[in-house]
């Protein structure tokens, strides 16, 4: 799974929880996920899934959950939302995965 802006929190810790959109196969609990910096790098690490939640809307739980995104304010978060996926408000089935670092 590509982090190619959050890629270091998750390295360090920071981020045990990411957010995605559209996707086509999602991951299962218990499975461990490739976190690259960019579409074809390398691994920087591997995370092990350890919740998968399903919100109807961003706005639903992005500002409660930030520290876990690895932001420090409500605003970064939702600017930083904004950027990559568009409508903060919009519709979508938006899905959460809280994960732990595997240690290599």
């Amino acid at each position: 799974m590509i982090f190619q802006h959050t890629w270091h929190q998750v390295l360090w810790g920071y981020k045990t929880r990411t957010t995605r959109v559209g996707l086509k196969r999602v991951p299962s609990v218990g499975q461990t996920i490739a976190v690259q910096p960019g579409r074809g790098k390398k691994a920087v690490c591997r995370v092990r899934v350890v919740l998968v939640e399903y919100v109807a809307h961003a706005r639903d739980s992005l500002v409660d959950r930030r520290f876990e995104e690895g932001f420090a304010s409500a605003d970064v978060a939702v600017e930083t939302w904004r950027a990559m996926h568009g409508d903060y408000n919009g519709p979508g089935l938006v899905i959460w995965f809280t994960f732990c670092r595997r240690m290599e």
